[in-house]
């Protein structure tokens, strides 16, 4: 909200106010010698609240140049570099999982998932739309699906890990039996914001 304020007009305003009023304190000063010391000391601080104005312009003028680009010292460049390292970083993660084909997924902090990896879509036949959030329950096999998701909700509300054994289909219609197991991911003040989990493979059927 404070840079929508025009602070040149406010300016212009509160000065054309004290002009005014120094008008009416004149004319009564004049008219009544014991208006002289108070009259003082409220244009005193009128001139003073000018003075701090003129400094908020100044801060905000230098505050809305940190929020545009300028070629590297502003706050917007210092965050893009940022962003761009953390976008590079993340891009050679899950390179590195997709070379080692391992079976992966990322969660947010209650439990939907919002990223698999190439080999999971593989290991499934589906595609990431179809696995995240939570539609990666359907390719559990209909005996295992209700305690699976039992178990799955009851480690993200009492915050500890899942580890459990169950079946699921694969790309060609097979039964597999896996083991599931996630992973804290902490955020900057040690909450969990997510969890990473992996599934192996350990027989098909």
């Amino acid at each position: 909200m404070v840079f929508n304020i025009d602070l040149d007009s406010l300016t212009g305003t509160i000065i054309g106010i004290a002009g005014a009023l120094s008008v009416i304190g004149t004319v009564l000063v004049y008219g009544n010698k014991k208006l002289y010391s108070p009259c003082k000391l409220f244009f005193k601080d009128i001139k003073s609240n000018l003075e701090d104005l003129s400094l908020l312009k100044e801060d905000t003028k230098w505050l809305k140049g940190q929020f545009q680009p300028n070629g590297g010292t502003s706050m917007s460049d210092s965050l893009r570099r940022i962003e761009l390292r953390q976008a590079i970083n993340e891009g050679r993660h899950r390179s590195l999982i997709s070379i080692l084909k391992i079976v992966m997924f990322e969660t947010n902090k209650t439990g939907r998932l919002d990223w698999v990896s190439k080999s999971f879509c593989d290991l499934t036949g589906k595609i990431t739309e179809e696995l995240i959030d939570n539609n990666w329950l359907n390719i559990i096999i209909e005996e295992h699906r209700e305690k699976v998701w039992e178990e799955w909700n009851d480690a993200i509300n009492q915050k500890r890990e899942f580890h459990m054994k169950f079946k699921i289909l694969t790309s060609d219609g097979k039964h597999c039996l896996i083991i599931c197991r996630t992973h804290f991911v902490f955020g900057p003040n040690s909450e969990i914001v997510g969890y990473i989990g992996i599934i192996e493979k350990l027989m098909a059927v």
